[in-house]
């Protein structure tokens, strides 16, 4: 790589490792807790042990918690990965290479792309589908309901704590 500035050079070798470990990080921790996922219901349903069969109910949908938690942390390593990766392509078109940008390019014909978050929803869909079969409708509803609910209290406290904070520390600077 020829680089016209040194600088340039040292920054984007640095941001092209980094998001070279993030996407490790992601793939790894998704691989992780998708798996823990899937292993506790199992564990509960296998039926081996009779004490535990009470608890199938709760195992699945925190099974399916697990599964939310994995996605969320994906997709939040994803966009993390993205602005690396922009901040990449504005190199690179500045100092005239072209690596990030060729690596981008996906393959696939006409409208239609593959994008591995595909493949998430879909076993999300899956999921949520044999948490659905496995709890029970009225169990179901009040899990989700719940989830949705606590979802939405902390997006609003998020909204609402953050700026506080935020105009805390421009008056302290100020």
């Amino acid at each position: 790589m020829n680089f016209k500035d040194e600088k340039k050079k040292f920054e984007y070798e640095k941001l092209f490792a980094y998001e070279m470990e993030l996407t490790k990080l992601r793939w790894t921790v998704f691989a992780a807790l998708f798996s823990v996922s899937l292993i506790i219901p199992g564990i509960v349903l296998r039926g081996d042990i009779k004490s535990l069969e009470s608890w199938a109910k709760y195992a699945t949908a925190f099974g399916f918690l697990v599964y939310l938690t994995a996605t969320y942390h994906y997709f939040w390593l994803h966009r993390i990965s993205h602005r690396i990766r922009d901040r990449l392509v504005e190199i690179e078109k500045n100092e005239g290479i072209d690596i990030i940008t060729t690596v981008r390019k996906r393959p696939g014909g006409g409208f239609l792309k593959p994008y591995f978050h595909w493949a998430i929803w879909i076993l999300g869909a899956a999921y949520l589908y044999l948490t659905f079969l496995i709890v029970g409708k009225v169990f179901f509803l009040y899990y989700i309901g719940s989830l949705i609910l606590s979802i939405l209290i902390l997006a609003v406290l998020y909204n609402i704590i953050i700026p506080a904070f935020q105009k805390e520390k421009k008056k302290n600077k100020g």
